[in-house]
């Protein structure tokens, strides 16, 4: 189901819920207006599935079609990667028909709320019939080779010109914090460079500050990231890129404001890992970390239950809207705005199948490490790489590779593939 498909199946659920029909009432229009960008933003997250994903939860006013004038709530859970269980959830939730949709397929959970092993699952699925991908891929060797060729001459073009950005900017380095294809790289790096020609004055000033020996993200949006360094939105206007650069310079000094808080979070949870993704925020970032602690404070009855209950996790905060889970790598899910009694039950009795997961995500992922270096060896190959979003399913990659490993002596000789 593509992103389009999705679009068209949900027309009835944007019908009911658009502001635009919530004119008169401006509460509701402006709930559902912010309700309705998450909700947009996770779909789009899906195409190509972002590697940030995370579960949250939206709620809208519809038209209650037993009262005139009357509205009801619906609430919305967002989580997966099904793109057919999110449709089939909104239209439902507005009682509207599904008859219409494709079956739904097999879901590619994100977010690990079950007992599954990946390494068993991963093995379970190598003793199975699987068709072998190498000799289809060397089939196709001769065509891989000249694509190979036409990007790398590509890759090299683009390499040169971030280098030479990086310079006229005193940038330290240029991110990309999605698959793009060369042609999108190539215009938000042409985008970047006429920002820079047409900043004069303070302007320019303010550019100069927030670029100088800093790393420059791209992403959907623009801010200040966790780490300090500086992210603009690809689809944004020159002048939101403008005014983050000016926000900046007020922004990176909560870099340290940032990491002393979540030290003393750390503490509360006794001695937890929290992590600070670098693609978020770091006004929001601290604003929600800064709200957990106030409401740990106000719960001094809890301090030693939720000290014990905390050691050895990953941790990290998201939004009020979030829901509190467990991650694919075993990280813990908090809200912001979590009652504490209630994260204290699910961290005692959580906390040993979190820490169990992300022993054997990190078991799967040196597999995983381990099993690409031995196929670069015996197939030749200058790389293998993937897509950043691929990462999250390493049991997934280990099957793919698995598949390309030679049965045969004789394929050692010929599959000198590409990447």
């Amino acid at each position: 189901m593509s992103l389009q498909d999705v679009s068209t199946a949900l027309r009835p659920f944007f019908f009911a819920v658009h502001p635009d029909r919530f004119a008169q009432y401006p509460s509701i229009r402006s709930k559902n207006e912010k309700a309705l960008q998450i909700f947009n933003g996770y779909l789009n997250d899906l195409f190509p599935i972002s590697p940030f994903l995370r579960p949250i939860k939206v709620q809208f006013s519809i038209a209650d079609s037993n009262a005139t004038n009357k509205f009801k709530e619906i609430q919305i859970q967002l989580s997966g990667t099904d793109p057919v269980k999110i449709v089939k959830a909104a239209l439902e939730s507005c009682q509207l028909s599904t008859k219409n949709l494709k079956p739904i397929s097999e879901p590619v959970n994100e977010f690990t709320n079950n007992n599954d092993d990946p390494i068993a699952t991963t093995n379970l699925r190598r003793r199975s019939n699987m068709p072998n991908l190498l000799e289809s891929l060397l089939r196709q060797r001769d065509e891989a080779i000249r694509k190979s060729k036409e990007a790398t001459f590509r890759h090299s073009s683009i390499s040169d010109e971030i280098d030479e950005l990086k310079k006229i900017a005193g940038l330290k380095d240029i991110v990309f914090e999605m698959s793009l294809n060369d042609v999108y790289i190539q215009k938000c790096l042409n985008d970047l460079q006429l920002f820079i020609d047409s900043s004069k004055g303070s302007r320019k000033k303010a550019i100069s500050h927030a670029f100088t020996r800093n790393i420059l993200r791209f992403g959907q949006e623009s801010f200040t990231c966790s780490d300090g360094s500086i992210q603009l939105g690809m689809a944004e206007t020159p002048e939101m890129w403008e005014q983050a650069c000016i926000e900046h310079q007020v922004r990176r000094r909560q870099v340290d404001q940032l990491n002393i808080t979540s030290e003393h979070l750390a503490a509360a949870l006794g001695g937890a890992q929290i992590l600070l993704p670098t693609n978020k925020d770091i006004s929001e970032v601290l604003n929600q970390i800064n709200s957990l602690m106030t409401r740990i404070w106000k719960r001094d009855d809890l301090t030693k239950q939720l000290c014990l209950a905390g050691k050895q996790t990953m941790i990290e905060v998201t939004s009020a809207n979030g829901i509190l889970s467990i991650g694919v790598d075993g990280r813990i899910f908090v809200p912001c705005a979590i009652d504490i009694q209630s994260l204290t039950n699910f961290l005692k009795e959580n906390r040993e199948k979190s820490v169990e997961i992300n022993h054997k995500m990190q078991a799967l992922m040196n597999e995983l490490n381990e099993s690409r270096e031995e196929c670069i060896h015996e197939l030749k190959l200058r790389s293998l790489n993937w897509e950043a979003n691929l990462g999250q399913r390493p049991e997934k990659l280990l099957d793919c590779i698995y598949r390309l490993r030679p049965f045969d002596p004789h394929f050692n000789k010929s599959a000198n593939i590409c990447e």
